[in-house]
């Protein structure tokens, strides 16, 4: 149970495809009762059929049936706010400095945050 706990959602989630270094963590998994997947047009009844299905692909637990970045971005529900002029592909991974200090507190994030809006409002990336 407590090597579970150190994973984060993203490691729990990449086990389902397939690594057997998380064996354990997919018989962890496996472990709780199928449950039914919500009905989001319940939850939220105003939505349209493309937000509905956005939020249905987006949210998948298992990333192989998640949809992709390419996939989200392509979706009709992106259509109106999509500016694919506007995109900037990137070269390498995006490194999020403050993803290096480990397990952060509530103000501790707010501080970071404000400083990364900070700078992109200095920068005009905003």
């Amino acid at each position: 149970f407590f090597f579970f706990k150190q994973k984060t959602a993203y490691e729990i989630s990449a086990c389902l495809v397939g690594s057997e270094m998380c064996i354990r963590d997919r018989d962890y998994i496996k472990s709780f009762p199928k449950v039914a997947g919500v009905d989001f047009s319940t939850l939220f009844p105003a939505s349209n059929e493309e937000a509905l299905d956005f939020l249905k692909r987006s949210l998948q637990f298992n990333p192989e049936k998640r949809m992709n970045i390419d996939e989200a971005l392509a979706h009709p529900f992106m259509s109106k706010v999509r500016d694919v002029n506007k995109e900037v592909v990137a070269q390498g991974p995006c490194v999020v400095e403050f993803e290096k200090e480990g397990d952060l507190g509530i103000e501790r994030l707010r501080e970071l945050f404000i400083e990364e809006i900070n700078y992109h409002k200095a920068t005009k990336h905003l």
